[in-house]
């Protein structure tokens, strides 16, 4: 990953801010949670309650970068661009951070962008969340 990515991310850095819940990307999780954001595990799984509505034509992309987009060898972008997908909408978490950056990185590639500002959020604060609405 890299170091922009991880400074992101970086421990020492969120501490400061108040957010000491946050331990780093793949870094084991307090009470023996698993690693965080570590692909396989519990906390980068699929929202449980979204699991009962999944059907078998529904998709899914992992990412190890805040955008999904940041490239187009990425296999969503790929999908996207073969779906022939105009207009993407967005939702999730964290807003400023991985929610913006795919959202940014889409409209720079030309895709139509619609923020779901009642379905995304951030724990970064209000401010945050302000901005990318």
């Amino acid at each position: 990953m890299p170091p922009a990515v991880q400074r992101g991310f970086n421990r020492s850095l969120v501490q400061a801010k108040g957010h000491g819940w946050h331990v780093g990307l793949g870094a084991e999780l307090p009470d023996g949670q698993g690693r965080c954001l570590f692909k396989g595990t519990w906390n980068a799984d699929i929202y449980d309650p979204f699991k009962e509505v999944m059907t078998p034509e529904d998709v899914r992309f992992d990412k190890a970068r805040m955008s999904g987009l940041w490239s187009p060898e990425e296999p969503m972008h790929k999908w996207l661009r073969q779906s022939g997908k105009k207009t993407l909408l967005f939702a999730g978490v964290n807003t400023d951070q991985c929610l913006l950056g795919t959202l940014t990185d889409a409209y720079s590639w030309g895709w139509d962008c619609i923020l779901i500002g009642d379905c995304a959020a951030t724990m970064t604060g209000l401010e945050a969340q302000a901005v990318c609405d």
